[in-house]
């Protein structure tokens, strides 16, 4: 028998190498499918995250809605509702079941990132399936465990979001052919994450130009199924704020742009954090090594990049330097760092061998890192001695991490449509010579005090004032100018006091009012 020739079409290693390819990428899909459930429900059954504020709020408002309240009538919100509208979902199930709110949104995140990484994993073939594997898995612990102390916040969701977007981008780049049912999946997705703030629209923006740079002519955006997915998102969103929500433009809106600039924004020097000096270290190993590497060499470390960039952006415009406003940010910084070592580790530097690792490391270990102490102003537990789940408990101050998440903690009632109250930084005595400002005290005031006849608070915690302070520092006389608070006041008596809060305690039966929110 002769031997085979190279022309012919049987060969035996390569067939034998094929098999192997396929069954590694059947294990790369099971990782991309197993390891965030496998993650989320570890969380939920051994180490459930603290949930924040914010996320304490959005889910109370998410049953409330599902209850019957108006938005931006009954629940009175600065943001967009999209956010919430995302948690009635995961209240409804939680419902339905009989699983704490809190861990079917865990549970949810986990099949959002089981989603986000099996759309990744079909689009970054081209990787070695041992580094893909590696790569799937840290993108699981920086989706899901990174944001440890901040689940549940929308930067988290926009992170989820962006991944399978930047693997897209990068598929483009490189000309390869992508399922029009997958792209238009992962646009509907990313419209969704990026939906959920407008500081983020400058994501897909900067991706876009990336690739236009890149076809040039060949650019053909408007006919991409991922772009039509975006741009469905975006119109069905508009078209829900004008027809479900409409108060937000009417009442929100107009509020926002009185008073929200009151609250100041940070100085740059307290807005530098751990985070910071991640996206330094990182950029300080990409940028020389992508310089060095042959142009679209590396195209999901870029598309990742490119990202990051403009989640950091994002960061910036926003201005506060809360934590939280980092997660996206940082876990597309990391993952680019690591799709850099999977893409072109042998050309890569001995330093940048030696620094990108260990410059992954380090937000690996944030999730286990012990918590900052909060700080002495939002010491509020001592003045809810006494209280019971289920009594009504109104808290009158600038900060919403005053009453949340003590409200959804201890079960109390919360009886107010606002969640705190940040418009008060605007009652300066300055700012109230502005008729439209004073209005503004006014009409917050007078429903508040609808509120508390509605659904009358056992428990009254208000800020303590500051001597000398303005509204913002003395809510408490502020609210007692009106005549309608202080005739309510006069049913409460001073009962407890404890740092920088009183609690004032109800001693004879309210009035009732009429008229009442819904869903309360």
């Amino acid at each position: 028998m002769p031997p085979l020739s190279p022309s012919m079409p049987l060969d035996l290693p390569s067939a034998r190498r094929s098999w192997m390819t396929h069954v590694r990428g059947r294990e790369a899909l099971l990782v991309a499918i197993a390891a965030p459930i496998l993650l989320a429900i570890g969380f939920v059954l051994f180490a459930p995250p603290p949930f924040t504020t914010d996320v304490a709020w959005q889910l109370w408002v998410a049953h409330r809605l599902r209850e019957g309240a108006v938005f931006y009538r009954d629940i009175m919100e600065t943001n967009p509702p999209l956010w919430f509208w995302m948690a009635m979902p995961v209240d409804a199930a939680a419902s339905l079941t009989g699983i704490q709110p809190e861990a079917m949104l865990v549970l949810a995140l986990g099949a959002a990132s089981t989603t986000s990484l099996g759309a990744t994993e079909r689009l970054t073939g081209t990787i070695p399936t041992p580094h893909r594997i590696a790569l799937l898995l840290l993108a699981t612990w920086l989706m899901l465990a990174m944001p440890f102390g901040d689940t549940g916040q929308r930067e988290q969701y926009a992170l989820i979001a962006a991944i399978p977007y930047a693997a897209l981008a990068a598929a483009r780049r490189q000309g390869g052919t992508v399922d029009t049912r997958l792209a238009l999946a992962i646009g509907i997705g990313g419209g969704l994450g990026f939906a959920l703030k407008h500081y983020f629209a400058g994501v897909p923006v900067l991706i876009e130009f990336w690739l236009l740079a890149r076809q040039g002519r060949g650019w053909r955006s408007p006919l991409r199924p991922e772009v039509a997915g975006l741009m469905l998102v975006a119109l069905l969103y508009a078209a829900a704020l004008l027809i479900v929500t409409p108060d937000y433009l009417i009442r929100v809106v107009p509020d926002l742009r009185l008073a929200y600039g009151a609250a100041a924004s940070r100085p740059l020097w307290q807005m530098i954090q751990l985070s910071q000096y991640l996206w330094g270290l990182a950029l300080l190993v990409l940028l020389p090594s992508l310089l060095l590497l042959r142009r679209g060499s590396a195209p999901l470390t870029t598309a990742l990049l490119i990202a990051a960039t403009g989640f950091a952006l994002a960061w910036w415009v926003q201005h506060k330097g809360w934590p939280y406003h980092a997660i996206a940010a940082t876990g597309c910084l990391i993952l680019a760092l690591a799709a850099l070592l999977a893409e072109a580790w042998q050309k890569l530097p001995v330093t940048a061998r030696l620094v990108a690792p260990a410059t992954i490391i380090l937000p690996l270990a944030q999730p286990l890192m012990p918590a900052p102490p909060p700080p002495p102003t939002l010491g509020v537990d001592p003045v809810l001695t006494g209280l019971r789940r289920g009594d009504a408990v109104a808290f009158v101050s600038t900060e919403i991490a005053i009453a949340w998440p003590h409200v959804w903690n201890d079960g109390f009632r919360y009886p107010s449509r606002y969640n705190a109250y940040w418009m008060l930084w605007a009652m300066t005595p300055s700012g109230l010579r502005d008729p439209a400002v004073a209005a503004l005290g006014r009409r917050i005031v007078a429903e508040t005090v609808q509120d508390y006849r509605c659904l009358p608070p056992r428990r009254i915690v208000f800020q303590r004032p500051v001597p000398g302070g303005d509204a913002a520092g003395d809510p408490l006389a502020f609210f007692r100018r009106d005549p309608a608070f202080a005739d309510l006041l006069r049913h409460y008596r001073l009962a407890v006091r404890s740092g920088a809060f009183e609690g004032w305690d109800l001693r004879t039966p309210l009035r009732p009012a009429t008229n009442c929110r819904r869903g309360t």
